[in-house]
């Protein structure tokens, strides 16, 4: 993740496996900022949710890059094709 303009933007590298074999399709992204927790280490409300879908073509290597609609520095983001589904927690890149 970096940040132009104050805006923080998603991006996203896919690069061919050393198997050679490239994951073509729809992959769904839902991105949500890290909610600050309460005294007694509870979520005080529901943080908002940006979903996207991208496509990976028949290609080597690609980036996608994308704005997201709120504020933050830390986020969770999810990323689903068919049955498989694998989360991260990002950080803003402060340097850039």
């Amino acid at each position: 993740m970096v940040r132009e303009e104050g805006i923080p933007l998603l991006e996203i590298v896919k690069n061919a496996p050393k198997s050679g074999e490239v994951y073509i399709g729809g992959v769904d992204i839902a991105v949500s900022p890290v909610m600050p927790k309460s005294k007694d280490n509870e979520v005080t409300e529901i943080p908002p949710m940006f979903v996207h879908r991208i496509l990976f073509n028949p290609v080597d290597s690609e980036i996608y890059s994308f704005a997201l609609p709120f504020d933050g520095n830390d986020f969770f983001v999810v990323f689903t094709t068919g049955d498989e589904r694998k989360s991260i927690r990002i950080s803003v890149d402060k340097a850039k």
